[in-house]
């Protein structure tokens, strides 16, 4: 893909969320935005005028997503930048739109909730100094500081590591902003049905049964359901540079067609972990935040404003499923995927033998007959929170990351409690990823 169409990309997720068309203020509406709404629609309205009167082709929002482009990939620093923004301003004609400075440029696109919030992390990924923690200034499990000295070897401090959190409310408020992606979101309970079609994951047994068990959010459409994607992947494809990966949490919206829900512009990262390695299980830690926001979108909500309808309304949201894969898994639910018992759905009740000549571990004997015990398998979150509850787990970090919990191995693959059964609702679900089944042969 060549950098024009990267940008044409980035700049399709922000057309489809704020298509200019689709905002604007007129008499004939049925009730007047709330003032985030409104005021979020003011500056859509803004940076969607052109970057310099009579210019057709470039609105103020597309070509400053356009530099910003070319600033990441060409990896200009601020300075240049400052430059080049002040070079093109004395080309452009009179009453231009462009920024003096990247700082500008910054502020514009705040204005639109596209930015992240740093959080301080501990470099062996022990906790975050966030919530009531965030004004400690040593581990609470190292009892090391948040800061080392730069490398320059000078008395500058930086901080250790940095979490990015990207909040899915604004997200979520967007599409609801959006005429043009407001009536999607209600497809999921608008769609035609058709009996024994398994067309949307709404029609599917977790989604009905998650809404028999939680009938007041399943009456009102404008609730949303979630789906958390995680997976890590190398920074450097080059061979020669040094190994670096980083993890990141992306939440897919399943309100939509299933056409649109796996689409890149309603896909929304919200957490980036940086690496150099992954998490492991202490993945759990940094997925605190996204924890609390979508605590406070189930328990109370966020009021938007519903173009399609010009109506207000509070919005609340769960978190259905996760996707990942087989090692993914280990770390996102808490069951070890490695060894032995790494089968999340027998858990052991299969028998395995580790081959002689290497570590791998081999599931055999496989029959017909366990296919039907598969779906007995599926263990709700409480049975799972009740298994775990007598088990003494090690602290979090990098230097507990050989501890093991008595039983491992032996009785139960467990390496930690999921942070996410700290939603009211999780301990109702199936805590199984039912893609992945045990007919596989090697683990």
């Amino acid at each position: 893909m060549n950098d024009r169409e990267d940008v044409f990309d980035e700049y399709e997720m922000l057309r489809d969320a704020f298509r200019g068309e689709d905002f604007g203020y007129v008499n004939s509406v049925h009730e007047e935005s709330n003032e985030q709404a409104s005021k979020l629609l003011y500056n859509v309205n803004n940076v969607g005028e052109p970057i310099y009167p009579g210019n057709i082709k470039y609105t103020q929002l597309k070509f400053v997503t356009r530099l910003l482009h070319w600033k990441n990939h060409n990896n200009c620093s601020d300075k240049v930048f400052d430059e080049l923004l002040l070079l093109l301003g004395d080309v452009f004609p009179e009453g231009h739109k462009l920024p003096f400075n990247y700082y500008g440029v910054k502020k514009m696109v705040k204005k639109l909730n596209l930015g992240y919030k740093k959080i301080h992390a501990y470099e062996n990924d022990c906790m975050l100094f966030y919530g009531d923690d965030k004004d400690l200034e040593n581990c609470k499990y190292c009892e090391l500081s948040r800061y080392k000295y730069a490398t320059n070897g000078g008395s500058d401090i930086i901080l250790r590591k940095i979490l990015k959190f990207f909040k899915i409310t604004h997200h979520l408020q967007r599409l609801y902003i959006s005429t043009h992606t407001a009536q999607h979101m209600k497809y999921h309970k608008n769609k035609i049905v058709t009996a024994g079609v398994l067309s949307h994951p709404a029609d599917g047994e977790k989604w009905k049964e998650f809404d028999k068990n939680y009938p007041d959010f399943a009456a009102d459409i404008h609730n949303v359901s979630l789906g958390l994607a995680t997976d890590g992947f190398p920074l450097y494809s080059n061979t020669t540079s040094t190994v670096y990966s980083v993890w990141l949490v992306v939440l897919l919206v399943y309100n939509l067609p299933h056409t649109m829900s796996m689409k890149d512009p309603y896909m929304f990262m919200t957490l980036l972990v940086p690496g150099p390695n992954d998490p492991g299980r202490n993945l759990n830690v940094y997925l605190r935040p996204l924890i609390y926001e979508l605590i406070s979108l189930w328990q109370v909500g966020v009021q938007t404003y519903d173009a399609s309808t010009k109506t207000n309304f509070m919005m609340r949201a769960t978190l259905l499923w996760t996707i990942s894969d087989f090692p993914g898994m280990g770390m996102v639910r808490g069951w070890s995927t490695h060894g032995k018992m790494a089968c999340h759905v027998c858990m052991g009740e299969v028998k395995s033998k580790q081959l002689p000549h290497s570590r791998k571990s081999n599931i055999y004997r496989l029959h017909m007959g366990f296919r039907d015990k598969r779906r007995r398998s599926r263990r709700k979150g409480r049975i799972v929170r009740n298994m775990c509850a007598g088990i003494t787990f090690p602290p979090p970090g990098k230097p507990h990351s050989k501890e093991r919990v008595d039983g491992f191995g032996d009785s139960h693959n467990w390496t930690h409690i999921t942070s996410f059964f700290d939603l009211p609702y999780w301990d109702s679900l199936y805590c199984v990823i039912v893609s992945i089944i045990c007919t596989r042969r090697k683990m």
